[in-house]
C-alpha cells in the first residue's frame, strides 16, 4: 500500500502540473482546420481527482487483501498431500 500510495502522489503532481501548463500556455496544439479550438483545453477538477484516488485505493487494498483473506482459510493439512 506504500508503494501505491507514492505512485499516486508521484503520478497526481505530475498530472496536476501538465494540466496547469497546458491551461496557462497551451502547448499541446490542436489542428484548427480539423477542430473548432487551437489547443487541448484541460478542467481540474479536484472533487473528481480526489473520487478517483480514493477508489484506486480502495480497489488495490481490495485485491491485495481478498487473496490473502482466502488463502487463510485453507488448513495446510489439504494442500500439503502425502503419497
Amino acid at each position: 500500500m506504500r508503494i501505491l500510495v507514492a505512485g499516486l502522489v508521484i503520478g497526481n503532481l505530475i498530472g496536476v502540473c501538465v494540466i496547469l501548463v497546458q491551461d496557462a500556455t497551451g502547448v499541446i496544439p490542436l489542428n484548427p482546420e480539423a477542430y473548432y479550438l487551437d489547443h487541448v483545453p484541460m478542467l481540474l477538477s479536484v472533487p473528481a481527482l480526489i473520487v478517483l484516488n480514493l477508489s484506486v485505493i480502495v480497489v488495490a487494498a481490495l485485491v491485495l487483501i481478498l487473496p490473502s483473506a482466502i488463502i487463510t482459510t485453507i488448513p495446510p493439512s489439504k494442500v500439503i498431500k502425502y503419497d
